[in-house]
């Protein structure tokens, strides 16, 4: 479909499989394509793979979201995150978002397991 949303994440990190597991439960109408990030698909999508590898990339109809933009964007798409996500993209709530995201994105591997 033209229409999903991409959600390329590492699959070898124990905190990306778990949000990608929860995700999974979420879209029920199938909103979402999670792709586990390789070389390959990132570069089939035209994104940075040293990008991808530091944060969380999405891509929408709309263009490429990366790290916490692309969790609210994510969170918007479903009724029981949708506040999560419309708080999330505006500040300050934006900032501390982001904020919150680079210290566990930059941390993921020493709190959980990263492969």
């Amino acid at each position: 479909m033209a229409d999903r949303t991409r959600v390329f994440y590492d699959s070898q990190c124990e905190i990306c499989q778990t949000a990608v597991s929860w995700l999974r439960r979420l879209d029920r109408r199938q909103r979402t394509e999670c792709i586990p990030m390789e070389a390959g698909s990132i570069k089939r999508a035209g994104l940075d793979p040293d990008a991808c590898a530091r944060e969380l990339h999405v891509v929408t109809p709309q263009g490429v979201l990366g790290g916490w933009d692309a969790v609210a964007h994510l969170a918007r798409l479903f009724p029981a995150t949708w506040p999560i996500g419309a708080l999330g993209s505006v500040p300050p709530f934006r900032w501390l978002g982001r904020s919150v995201y680079g210290w566990v994105a930059r941390n993921r591997c020493s709190h959980g397991k990263c492969r």
